[in-house]
């Protein structure tokens, strides 16, 4: 989602490119500054997405084998920390 958010502002600051005086090359009318602006502006975003996506899978992982002993518990009354699920004696 940031991505797009991201593609969007880029895309809302660009301008059409001109023709180069004497030839038939066309160049943008971006300075250099821009682009690199740019660039790591992408970077960030897709940088955030992938941190983001990790915690996700991450959190997931943990709720799923919490969620495995919980359910795999022998007590009558169920607990997800392994050690409170042991007898006493």
């Amino acid at each position: 989602m940031y991505g797009l958010i991201i593609a969007v502002i880029i895309a809302g600051k660009l301008t059409a490119p001109t023709q180069v005086p004497g030839s038939n090359a066309m160049a943008p009318k971006l300075s250099l500054f821009a682009a690199f602006a740019h660039l790591a502006g992408g970077i960030v975003g897709g940088l955030s997405g992938l941190a983001a996506g990790m915690c996700i899978g991450i959190v997931g992982d943990a709720g799923v084998r919490a969620n495995a002993l919980v359910l795999t518990s022998k007590d009558s009354e169920p607990c997800a920390i392994p050690a409170i699920n042991q007898p006493q004696h």
